[in-house]
């Protein structure tokens, strides 16, 4: 509940710099009167200002300052909430918002905006339009909720059952399903890109393994040729090898054939120089005796006739290193065909292994890239139809959510349980002020009045008393579901004018009646200026007078 316990201001319309402090929990009925233009209102001006930043009447904020002093215009509000102590100071010329809790002013760098919402939202728990229900009677600013429309009307119950959240939680509930919309299309048009990309990834994938294939069988096809051509060099090596056996005997036996030669050579030699000894020495040079003739023919003979044989010898293993060394360089060619033969299957095996390798590596290359490109992007494809379908169910909560959110939903069901009792009250509150009728609020908070002997008709067609009393009967009932509700209930009640206008003196002490049987947590300020003939009724009586053009007060 809110308790307000007082409200100071100075500069305040028609008030000076002279500080007007009106204690608002003193005394449970509090009669303000004086004269028109006197600044009675000015009263409930400056507590609407003060807990809203604008005043209670049609008054701009410029006009709220002081016409003559034109500035320094401030008001300070006192009341407690929850066990709490709040003081607000608000201005104009120069411009204040401070909020303070139990002496301690709240969040200084929060921004006017946020402190207002803190204040209504947090604080309050009421915003301007509850207040002007459920505080303010009778101001000629006022609306009375018969003459509201059905949207308002079901605003100020909503606030009242304290079940405004849900509205809240509707406009949360909207813009969250218009995010899961916006994020449902977002996924569709991802799973769309995924899908066709993967498409096309196949389609290149079947590509690259056509392009592959055949340039697997083109490599497998000069694999194949460069096993044939080294198959058909090795028979060949194999067959030179076969005509080669004899590489070996051959050329140990012209070593030594070339030695016997060497040999005879050097026997021949040795011969020639015997013959050439005894055939120019006529003397044995080792013996000194002389050599015959005949004796030197005898010799040179013997010696001839070796010397031919040596001749013969010598020319018939010349003839015969002739025929092997002739079989050699035939060997010897047949070898460097071999060796150019080894040489060409190096090659070919050389070339044959690059074109493995790189046939290795391109099935390598395919099986490694292509199947993981495509099992990414799949996967990625699962974990978006996964999103989607997570998006799609809490889509369907969100719709199921704000269908219970829905005017017609749960605050629908809460209202309904409520109305039995407002009107209740309604009917109570009115027979209090001896207006026995039968009024009732449906769901959509039309009304529907009967009375005894006559046809239903609608609160337009009372005279201007009976719709006060109707407008008193609903005022007393909003507090006193407020109240109920702990809501926005509040001590302070305002009624302004409500006895210069309709109200009969029936009416009046009806309304006396029911005042005071609100009991002490309710603290009335009845605002007229006609109230000589109720003085006597009000706990407190306070006059307004104007004084060189400034408003003051009196108490009495």
């Amino acid at each position: 509940m809110i308790k307000f316990k007082s409200v100071r201001y100075k500069n305040f319309l028609s008030t000076g710099n002279k500080v007007t402090e009106i204690q608002i929990d003193d005394t449970r009925t509090t009669l303000m009167i004086g004269t028109n233009g006197a600044g009675k209102s000015t009263f409930l001006d400056a507590i609407s200002f003060g807990l809203f930043g604008k005043p209670f009447r049609k008054v701009k904020l410029g006009q709220l300052v002081n016409s003559i002093n034109m500035k320094n215009c401030e008001v300070e509000l006192e009341f407690d909430v929850g066990g709490k102590s709040y003081l607000i100071k608000r201005g104009l010329k120069p411009a204040k918002f401070e909020i303070y809790v139990n002496g301690t002013m709240n969040d200084q760098m929060a921004s006017a905006r946020d402190s207002q919402d803190f204040l209504e939202r947090y604080v309050l728990r009421m915003n301007e339009r509850s207040f002007r229900q459920i505080v303010v009677l009778g101001s000629g600013s006022f609306v009375p909720f018969m003459r509201l429309g059905a949207g308002d009307r079901r605003s100020i119950i909503e606030e009242l059952l304290d079940i405004q959240i849900f509205s809240v939680m509707n406009d949360l509930v909207k813009t969250r399903i218009s995010d899961n919309k916006d994020s449902l299309v977002e996924c569709e048009h991802q799973i769309e890109l995924l899908d066709q990309s993967i498409k096309l990834q196949e389609e290149h994938l079947k590509s690259i393994q056509d392009n592959n294939e055949d340039a697997v069988r083109e490599k497998q096809k000069e694999l194949d040729q460069c096993e044939t051509q080294i198959a058909e060099l090795n028979a060949e090596i194999d067959s030179f090898r076969e005509k080669i056996k004899d590489y070996k005997p051959k050329k140990d036996k012209y070593v030594k054939l070339t030695d016997f030669k060497q040999k005879f050579v050097s026997k021949k030699s040795h011969i020639c120089g015997q013959i050439k000894l005894v055939t120019e020495n006529s003397e044995c040079p080792e013996c000194t005796q002389e050599i015959s003739d005949e004796h030197k023919e005898k010799v040179s003979k013997k010696l001839g006739l070796k010397n031919d044989e040596l001749d013969s010898a010598i020319t018939d293993i010349d003839g015969q290193m002739l025929d092997v060394a002739k079989r050699i360089n035939e060997v010897e060619d047949i070898l460097t065909k071999i060796s150019e033969k080894s040489n060409s299957i190096s090659g070919i095996e050389e070339y044959s292994g690059r074109i493995k390798k790189r046939l290795a590596e391109s099935i390598d290359q395919l099986d490694d890239i292509g199947p993981n490109i495509l099992a990414k992007a799949k996967e990625d494809l699962d974990a978006c139809r996964n999103t989607k379908y997570d998006i799609q169910d809490k889509k369907h909560h969100l719709n199921t959510v704000q269908e219970l959110l829905k005017d017609s939903g749960i605050k629908t069901v809460i209202i309904r349980n409520y109305l039995p009792l407002i009107n209740q009250l309604i009917n109570k509150y009115l027979a209090a002020l001896n207006f026995y009728i039968n009024f009732e609020l449906d769901e959509a908070f039309n009304e529907t009045i009967k009375s005894r002997g006559r046809d239903a008709f609608q609160y337009g067609s009372f005279s201007e008393g009976e719709k006060l009393r109707i407008d008193l009967a609903l005022l007393f009932t909003w507090r006193e579901v407020a109240k109920l509700k702990s809501s926005v209930a509040t001590n302070l009640l305002v009624l302004d004018e409500i006895f210069d206008s309709s109200l009969d003196s029936t009416g009046v002490e009806d309304f006396l009646g029911i005042l005071n049987s609100l009991g002490d947590d309710t603290h009335a300020f009845v605002i007229s200026h006609k109230g000589d003939q109720i003085i006597d009724k009000f706990g407190r009586v306070i006059s307004v007078e104007k004084e060189q053009n400034f408003s003051k007060i009196v108490t009495n």
